[in-house]
């Protein structure tokens, strides 16, 4: 009878243990395939009145957007932030709505659009916070907002890889293909800056084309522009630290690929237009090369107020090359026009409104021996090591 009783226990005992480690091993697997720390909803990016303003308005955490509308003076008129939510999970859809602390008035109207939304793992959903003034002011009212997410998790079947970059850049290199390194064993600023301890992070959004250029990756009808800056340069605001260095580049290749379509005028014909009263309202009135690079200087210079920015002007293309360029005269006539228009931006506007931003002259430091002449017969002139030693003694001068 003991030694029954004494397998009783055992047997007890074992089927006891037996459900303590199932339900012990139950729980780590559901602990598992909670996976918490992949569950990463954000506020991507915003921009109020199409001005970008990502940085300034996002917290650090990208949960909550605190920011001022514009004045707003006249009735219906209007200020519109429109915001950008990305669920950066893999193995999550989510479930998001927008949650805003909203002053009470009957001087204006609100309105939050949409305020709940689904998202896939991996996308992004767009919403506007419209505010629009009901009556006249005796004086201009700025409102305060703050917004936050409120997201619960759903499950998915399947993964998908993370899109949002958490790397904090230092330095930024856009423009056309001199930002590369061609011509220089494909070693760009970010080469030297490295050297000597000055970058660590280097976002060099040139890889893929030139600034004013055309390539496979628009049609003809769109500069590389849009997409170096506009929808890869903005889109990575908040990545770019205060203190950094942003360097530009819109070369000579730029313009001679640009202007041998019809669709792409400088905007300049002559010195004769730098004298007229009209002269920036004419500019900025048609869709050209020189209202272009003044939209994406003064656009950086004002997402970035405390980024230094280094553009650097095209040189022009020695007189006698024949190979590449069909006509270097008409050329030359047109980057010197180019160059000028940057010189009276820089001077009636830049100077004065965007301290950060800083004007370079290649001309003023490169030589016909500073050039390399691509092999290939479609391509061009790119610059070698001395050229970018050269420009970037003066960047250092400055920085």
């Amino acid at each position: 009878m003991k030694k029954m009783n004494a397998f009783l226990l055992i047997l007890f005992l074992i089927i006891g243990f037996a459900a303590v480690s199932t339900n012990l091993f139950i729980n780590v697997i559901a602990n598992i395939g909670e996976n918490k720390e992949d569950f990463d909803v954000i506020f991507y990016s915003a921009m109020l009145d199409e001005l970008v303003v990502s940085s300034s308005v996002i917290s650090e955490d990208k949960k909550t957007i605190n920011y001022s509308t514009n004045e707003l003076t006249i009735p219906n008129e209007s200020s519109v932030l429109v915001f950008s939510v990305l669920n950066n999970s893999s193995f999550y859809d989510a479930e998001v709505s927008i949650e805003c602390n909203i002053p009470l008035s009957n001087e204006y109207s609100v309105s939050v659009t949409p305020e709940e939304m689904v998202i896939s793992a991996g996308k992004r959903r767009d919403g506007t916070i419209s505010v629009n003034l009901n009556k006249p002011l005796i004086e201009a009212k700025e409102i305060n907002f703050s917004c936050k997410l409120i997201s619960n998790a759903i499950e998915r079947d399947s993964s998908v890889d993370k899109v949002y970059d958490r790397t904090n850049y230092d330095v930024v290199l856009v423009g056309d293909s001199i930002m590369n390194g061609y011509g220089n064993d494909q070693k760009s600023f970010d080469y030297y800056l490295k050297n000597d301890g000055l970058a660590n992070n280097v976002l060099n959004l040139s890889e893929n084309g030139a600034m004013l250029f055309n390539s496979t990756y628009v049609d003809e009808k769109q500069l590389i522009l849009e997409n170096q800056i506009r929808m890869q340069l903005f889109g990575k605001a908040v990545n770019i630290r205060d203190g950094s260095l942003l360097i530009m580049n819109g070369g000579a290749n730029d313009l001679v690929y640009n202007l041998q379509y019809d669709s792409y005028k400088l905007g300049v014909e002559s010195v004769d237009d730098f004298l007229q009263v009209s002269y920036f309202n004419d500019v900025m009135n048609s869709d050209n090369l020189v209202k272009r690079i003044y939209d994406s200087l003064s656009g950086v210079a004002t997402t970035f107020p405390n980024v230094k920015i280094f553009y650097i002007k095209p040189r022009l293309i020695p007189s006698e090359i024949t190979k590449y360029y069909k006509d270097t005269n008409l050329i030359n006539d047109d980057i010197a026009l180019f160059n000028q228009a940057i010189d009276i931006w820089e001077e009636r506007i830049g100077s004065k409104k965007y301290p950060n931003l800083h004007i370079l002259d290649s001309n003023d430091y490169i030589l016909e021996s500073d050039l390399k002449y691509s092999s290939d017969s479609s391509d061009g002139l790119h610059w070698l090591e001395s050229a970018y030693l050269k420009m970037y003694d003066e960047i250092k001068k400055i920085n």
